[in-house]
């Protein structure tokens, strides 16, 4: 990952105080965001469109669609239940 910067993500609207690095924010030159929970790239938002990786195993882990919202929030995009997240950015 040496073309990218590493932000890691805490959370805003999350009720946690850390996402303890298990997050993270990947930036490439271009000012391009991907995601990072665990060790998947779960969403990115290039020239400003939001696509949710929906091949990783997302829709049945809570840590990771948190960390989706925060990132979403965050980057200013609508977020929602699960369910409207699939239908706006799936």
């Amino acid at each position: 990952m040496e073309n990218f910067k590493i932000i890691y993500l805490e959370p805003m609207i999350d009720r946690r105080r850390s996402f303890y690095k298990k997050a993270k924010i990947l930036i490439d030159n271009k000012g391009n965001k991907f995601l990072q929970s665990y060790d998947s790239i779960i969403a990115e938002v290039v020239n400003g469109k939001v696509k949710i990786n929906t091949d990783v195993y997302l829709w049945d882990s809570n840590t990771s669609l948190r960390h989706l919202k925060d990132f979403l929030y965050q980057s200013g995009y609508e977020i929602g239940s699960k369910q409207k997240l699939i239908k706006m950015y799936c």
